[in-house]
């Protein structure tokens, strides 16, 4: 993953908005073999209006509004360290040593109308790219949040500020 072109857009749907922190990504890596050493890290991507293509991708059949999302330089730091550690550990356990790595995506959208009050009402439309030159990769087409995570889909959604 190169972190300066992640970037994921999300169509999110009129009456939403994103929090500034818009996506958080927990990331866990064990060492493995013989090592109980844990990497942990929270990768946050910011909204980011420069980041919007020219072109982006068609709207979804419902009304909303495109938000790119990327890794700030702090942020690109904080996984560069990420990968250094990992390639340190590769370099002293040898390729053949298995790792483990977890990671977890928590959205944090707001309510711009009284109409987008709960979570589970979210439809999201999300597209990512993650290296250079690469198309973006469409991960949700349509999904409304109450059928792909019970306890986000339960949640009011705060104001935005």
């Amino acid at each position: 993953i190169e972190g300066a072109q992640l970037r994921a857009l999300v169509y999110v749907p009129e009456g939403a908005g994103t929090l500034r922190d818009a996506l958080k990504v927990p990331l866990k890596i064990e060492r493995g073999g013989t090592s109980s050493e844990v990497l942990e890290e929270t990768l946050v991507l910011r909204p980011n209006r420069a980041a919007l293509p020219a072109a982006a991708p068609s709207n979804p059949n419902y009304k909303g509004h495109w938000v790119a999302l990327t890794l700030d330089a702090q942020e690109q730091q904080k996984l560069v360290g990420l990968r250094q550690r990992s390639q340190a550990w590769r370099a002293a356990d040898g390729p053949d040593t298995k790792r483990k790595v977890s990671a977890q995506v928590s959205a944090q959208f707001c309510s711009l109308s009284p109409e987008m009050s709960s979570a589970g009402d979210l439809t999201l439309t999300v597209w990512l790219r993650w290296k250079p030159e690469q198309e973006d990769l469409l991960l949700l087409d349509g999904a409304r949040l109450k059928d792909i995570d019970d306890k986000a889909a339960a949640e009011r959604l705060p104001a935005c500020a």
